[in-house]
């Protein structure tokens, strides 16, 4: 690689790992792959330094799961965080008890819940800042960065074979062992990323036990496999952080005991924790309705029509070898149909768990808005947050999705292509 190149290079990734150093747990380390792995696909000279910096951030990202996280977030940060929405949510609340809310200069008559949520929606990002990780998001970019490296390997086989040696090479061109220390640390970087994986999966296991769901790496493997699986990774958040928040208002409760309106608050705050963990769900049962479903449908629908074209060109083939061809195809199709039959069904009994958890969530923001507003004593709050520690257990419960093992490999990858499908339809 001539100097220009090499210089052009190092300012990009030096450049972008700076731009994405600011959010260690969620986009840095993946923008930087990206944009090596866009300078590699473009550059037909050496890619060592490109790989280099790749291997550098997957270093940081690896580094990020031995430092000792106890998973303890700052729970005053978040209690006053939510105390300044109090307010707001309250009046809109209120509104909502006689269905008066307006919206607008011509103050036009909205339904109430769709304020309840923009507030909510604000409420969520103070409460889970950095809490929440797309596992299923990560592991899929990770393992798409794995396929191009593959692909960049087979390229750097070709090259190899038609390499000079270091001697006879001029400046511009890759020698035979320019080309194999490439091949090296390619292997390396999907080493390292096949180890970002594990470490991932393992993290999510650990917090699932956490909340006293025992999982196997194989059933999270499939988890994680699963076009819902970040929403799943979602609800283990807000229960986590909910829990946590919980027992600190409790404590709190207890300290201000005396105080009337220090109670009312807690109870306020008690109430908006349980009316986010409603817009959770509402949210999961809308992308299943809205987005994850529908898509099945498209691909089923899709699937068909295939079928069907390649039927008809096989009615009107003479040779052999394509209407075998024809046939495997529409075998292919036949599995892919069958595999999004069984999603479908997955997602469809996933939905019928969360309407039966989000009834008991929606039972239990009543009771504790009826509290707030009567606010009567603080031996009541700390009864009903005793009380939730067991009802989040519960629902937790009953919109975890049954994970059974795949019959086979060929369709676990088949679901991860659906996977795929489904998120980028």
């Amino acid at each position: 690689m001539n100097n220009f190149i090499k210089f052009y290079a190092l300012a990009v990734l030096i450049f972008t790992s700076h731009i994405f150093s600011q959010d260690e747990e969620k986009t840095w380390w993946s923008n930087a792959v990206k944009e090596s792995q866009k300078f590699i696909d473009k550059s037909s000279e050496s890619i060592s330094i490109a790989l280099n910096s790749m291997m550098q951030e997957i270093d940081k990202e690896l580094a990020y799961f031995k430092k000792d996280d106890t998973g303890e977030v700052d729970i005053q940060k978040k209690i006053n965080g939510i105390r300044d929405y109090l307010d707001e949510y309250s009046e809109i609340k209120g509104k909502d008890q006689t269905n008066s809310c307006v919206q607008g200069i011509f103050k036009s008559r909205v339904d109430c819940r769709i304020l309840i949520d923009e507030v909510l929606y604000e409420i969520e990002e103070i409460v889970f800042d950095g809490q929440i990780i797309s596992y299923s998001e990560k592991i899929r970019n990770i393992r798409l960065d794995i396929k191009d490296l593959e692909v960049k390997k087979s390229q750097l086989n070709e090259d190899f074979v038609f390499a000079k040696d270091k001697e006879n090479t001029s400046k511009f061109e890759s020698s035979k062992e320019d080309i194999a220390e490439d091949l090296e640390n390619v292997s390396m970087l999907i080493n390292k990323n096949n180890t970002l994986i594990e470490n991932l999966e393992y993290d999510l296991q650990k917090k699932m036990l956490n909340l006293g769901i025992e999982l196997t790496l194989e059933q999270i493997e499939i988890l994680t496999t699963r076009v819902d699986g970040d929403d799943l990774a979602k609800s283990i958040a807000i229960f986590d952080v909910t829990k946590q928040i919980t027992n600190s208002l409790e404590e709190l409760m207890k300290q201000n005991s005396f105080n009337g309106e220090s109670t009312a608050r807690y109870y306020g705050i008690y109430v908006i924790l349980s009316e986010i963990l409603g817009f959770a769900q509402r949210e999961y049962i809308s992308k299943l309705d809205e987005i994850y479903l529908k898509r099945i449908n498209e691909i089923k629908n899709n699937s068909y029509k295939s079928i069907s074209m390649a039927e008809n060109k096989m009615a009107e083939s003479q040779f052999e070898q394509s209407i075998e061809i024809y046939k495997n195809n529409i075998e292919a199709e036949k599995f892919t149909i069958k595999a999004a039959n069984a999603y479908r069904e997955i997602l469809i009994d996933q939905r019928s768990k969360l309407l039966i958890a989000l009834k008991t969530t929606e039972e239990q923001i009543s009771v504790g808005y009826s509290s707030y507003t009567t606010a009567s004593n603080s031996s009541i709050l700390s009864t009903l947050i005793q009380d939730t520690q067991s009802s989040f257990d519960h629902i937790m419960s009953m919109q975890i999705p049954d994970i059974v093992p795949f019959e086979n490999s060929s369709l676990q990858s088949e679901f991860n292509k659906l996977s795929g499908k489904i998120n980028t339809n």
